[in-house]
């Protein structure tokens, strides 16, 4: 017997649940190294930027070309959420999203 290609549903929702959700908690919490080189050691990060309730990286965010995507793997950012357990920022990202978005 094969095995099918549709992930089961506890799949699909541990996979979720794990994908990044631009909560911002990551880089409320702790610098990275990029955010430290610039402007020192002290949370939250500066360059965290909000944009339509998401946050994002403004560092990398106004990179170009081959610097923005090294930064991008250097920082894995959007690899997926290193902080969803207890972290009730996320859960209050993922409600925000389940309530614009029907299909989430």
């Amino acid at each position: 017997m094969g095995r099918s290609k549709k992930m089961p549903v506890v799949g699909r929702l541990i996979e979720r649940r794990n994908n990044c959700v631009g909560c911002g908690y990551c880089c409320s919490k702790v610098v990275c190294i990029l955010g430290f080189q610039k402007y020192g050691p002290n949370p939250p990060c500066p360059a965290l930027v909000e944009h339509d309730g998401r946050f994002w990286c403004g560092l990398v965010e106004n990179a170009k070309g081959m610097e923005k995507e090294e930064l991008i793997a250097e920082l894995a950012i959007d690899a997926g959420c290193t902080s969803s357990m207890f972290n009730n920022v996320r859960d209050s990202q993922i409600a925000k999203m389940k309530g614009k978005d029907e299909n989430f």
